[in-house]
This record gives structure tokens, C-alpha cells and sequence, in this order.
């Protein structure tokens, strides 16, 4: 048995007994993000911003605050994300004190601004890893903007499509592959939130981010699944346990001298 299956394996039998915890914060995820685009649906409505789908002539300095408030009402929610991980985690840890641990990080002021604080570094992190990864497909953007001024055709134009699609599906899988780097400080930080967290993550994504990448290679199959809804809710708490099981030795390794 290979290590991931090993991880896998360990990820299912903690998650015995406590699959109807892992949904249950599943769905308070899912809440959250429902609050905040019932918000941003009642903010748009009231002010009578469309058209029909279009946006009114005049309108995008209203847009551009209900964006900002929505964004904050985002981020000021964003602390429920962290609980979710360290549910997943502390179920891998056989420590998880249940749905409660969905709350943590609003049951104090330090939790809270600490998990605030974090959000925003993993957000602008992740923008710009983003943009690290489609940086091919802006580029080409550009060029076929220039291109298509100066000799457009119909076989030229057809030719760009095919081209940018292929680009933006590699450019995709780059992003995501960059992004996945970001899974191991949400693991680190629900671990102990005062650590230097970017520091420990670091450290171990030096020398075992293969590790990741190949645990979530074992996932495609279940992740692809997720386009018909109801799988994700047994995926998304079994991939995040298994990440969190990983996460747990390589923290442990970590704080015994063992990664570096």
C-alpha cells in the first residue's frame, strides 16, 4: 500500500463517526457564501442597478461600493473557512470537538482578527499566484488584440480560438497547481494560529509538496464527480481530512526537527 492510500485510509476511519460533522460544516460553509450573495442580490435590487441584465449608464460608482461591502461582509465571514479546516484537521487528529470547532475562530477577538488577518494574506496570495498562472493566456490576449487590429480574418480569427482555448485550459491547471501550495499554511495555522505560519509552511512545502500534489492526483476522479453536486458532499470532507491527516505528520515532523 502506497503512502496515499495510507493517508486515505487513515482519513476514512477518522472520519468514522463523524461524517455527519464533516457535512454539517460543509453546509455552514455553504451558508456563508449564501449570506453573502443573498446580500449582494438584495443590495443590487434595491438600488435598481440593471436593466434587464444590462448595467444602468452611471451606475458602476454604486456597483463598485456594493462590490466593496459585499467584499467585506465576505472576509468578515472568511473565519468560518478557517473553522472548516480545523475541523477536518482536529478529525484527523482524533481531537475534533464536533461542530464547535466550525465556530472557533469567532469565540474570541484573537481568533477572530487573527483568522481576519490571515484571509487576507492567503487571498492576495492566491490572486497572485493567479496571476503568475495565466500570465501566458494575458499575454496572449494582448497579442491577439494587436493581431486581429491589424489583419482580421475569419480562418485567422477561428485559429486564436482554438489556440487561447488550449492556453487558458493549461493556464487553468497551472493556477490551480500554483494554488495548491496554499493548502498547507490553512493547516498550519489552525494548528497553532500564533506560529509564524507562512515560515513553518514554507519550510515544509520545500521538502514535501510532492506529497500534496500526488494525495490530490488520487482525488481527480472524485473532485471531477463534483460537477453533479451531491458527491461533494462526501469529497470535499474526505479530500480536506486526507490533507489534514498529511498535514498533521508533516506539522508533527516539523515541530520534532524532522523536514528541514
Amino acid at each position: 500500500m502506497n503512502t496515499e492510500k495510507i493517508i486515505r485510509s487513515q482519513a476514512k476511519k477518522s472520519l468514522n463517526g463523524n461524517w455527519a460533522v464533516a457535512v454539517s460544516g460543509l453546509f455552514v460553509l455553504l451558508a456563508e457564501l449564501f449570506l453573502v450573495t443573498v446580500f449582494y442580490s438584495i443590495l443590487t435590487g434595491l438600488t435598481g442597478l440593471y436593466d434587464g441584465e444590462k448595467l444602468k449608464p452611471g451606475a458602476e460608482p454604486i456597483m463598485i461600493i456594493i462590490l466593496v461591502f459585499t467584499l467585506l461582509l465576505y472576509f468578515a465571514l472568511s473565519p468560518f473557512e478557517n473553522g472548516f479546516y480545523r475541523l477536518c484537521y482536529n478529525i484527523a487528529s482524533d481531537r475534533s470537538d464536533g461542530l464547535r470547532d466550525m465556530f472557533y475562530f469567532f469565540s474570541g477577538t484573537k481568533q477572530y482578527f487573527k483568522a481576519l488577518q490571515f484571509n487576507i494574506i492567503i487571498a492576495l496570495k492566491k490572486n497572485l499566484y493567479s496571476i503568475i498562472g495565466f500570465a501566458p493566456y494575458i499575454i496572449f490576449e494582448i497579442i491577439k488584440s494587436i493581431v486581429l487590429m491589424t489583419a482580421s480574418s475569419a480562418s485567422l480569427t477561428q485559429t486564436f480560438g482554438v489556440v487561447e482555448a488550449i492556453i487558458f485550459a493549461v493556464c487553468t491547471v497551472a493556477a490551480v497547481i500554483i494554488n495548491i501550495r496554499l493548502v498547507i499554511p490553512e493547516f498550519v495555522f489552525v494548528d497553532n494560529f500564533e506560529a509564524n505560519v507562512f515560515d513553518i509552511a514554507k519550510a515544509i512545502s520545500k521538502v514535501h509538496i510532492k506529497e500534496y500534489y500526488k494525495l490530490i492526483a488520487t482525488f481527480i476522479i472524485w473532485i471531477l464527480s463534483c460537477m453533479f453536486v451531491l458527491p461533494a458532499l462526501y469529497v470535499i470532507p474526505y479530500l480536506t481530512t486526507s490533507l489534514g491527516t498529511t498535514s498533521k505528520w508533516l506539522i508533527n515532523m516539523y515541530k520534532e526537527g524532522k523536514t528541514v
